[in-house]
């Protein structure tokens, strides 16, 4: 959903993405940033070296930044130009 309404920015902080969504739940990603969304992901150091080494990857999260984070868990968040933020409790590293 937060990809679909996002007008301005999309904050998605996920440390292992396969492991709490899967890859398809992404493909929002790259309609989110046609429309001219500036999409932050925040990702464990790990998954985003996936995401530079895998084809499939790259064309899911072209056009959003990379951001590495230094946290594992199956936990998530989400802020929707300013306005929603969704957390859960990680484990530290």
């Amino acid at each position: 959903m937060a990809l679909m309404t996002a007008k301005h920015s999309l904050l998605i902080v996920v440390p292992q993405f396969p492991d709490c969504f899967g890859t398809m739940a992404f493909e929002g990603v790259q309609a989110a940033v046609r429309r001219g969304v500036k999409v932050e992901l925040v990702l464990s150091l790990a998954n985003i070296r996936a995401i530079e080494t895998d084809p499939a990857y790259r064309a899911i999260f072209r056009g959003a930044q990379l951001v590495p984070i230094n946290t594992v868990g199956e936990w998530c968040g989400f802020c929707v130009d300013s306005k929603l933020l969704l957390l859960a409790l990680a484990e530290a590293i």
